[in-house]
């Protein structure tokens, strides 16, 4: 493997460690691995809403955890429009990852840990709700593409 530009960034532990921290999980509440993102991270669904788990590389050489979730098959449609919506959108004002970078890793260890406040502080107590309501999920996925979208 080149260690020559973009391929460089890559994670390369990042779905190995999200599917042992989240994997069983998910799929306990309904969640399928549909495929990896280009970048390596996993796109979950359940019916027709799907969880994409990844990571930016915008503090390489720390990555930064990004989930969106919304409806359909993935976070863009084959137009390029975002047809989802951020986990940061979705978690209450007052979390520090709405004002900063908070869940940031650089190995398996501390994307592991990051993981598992991913599930504790936004799966278990925002997206589960959530999910219950789809005309909400809709809603706030309309609400996200107006205010930042388009």
């Amino acid at each position: 493997m080149s260690t020559n530009g973009w391929e460089q960034l890559d994670c390369l532990f990042f779905a190995e460690t999200s599917r042992e921290v989240l994997g069983d999980y998910l799929e306990k509440h309904g969640f399928k691995e549909k495929r990896l993102t280009n970048g390596g991270g996993i796109v979950y669904e359940r019916f027709d809403i799907f969880l994409e788990v990844s990571y930016d590389t915008n503090l390489f050489p720390k990555y930064t955890t990004r989930v969106v979730v919304g409806i359909g098959d993935g976070a863009y449609n084959k137009q390029g429009g975002f047809t989802g919506v951020p986990m940061w959108y979705i978690i209450p004002q007052c979390h520090p990852y709405r004002t900063k970078v908070h869940w940031t890793f650089s190995n398996g260890d501390e994307l592991a840990k990051v993981l598992g406040e991913v599930k504790s502080e936004f799966l278990e107590t925002i997206l589960l709700p959530l999910l219950l309501n789809r005309d909400k999920l809709e809603s706030i996925v309309d609400s996200f593409r107006s205010e930042f979208c388009c």
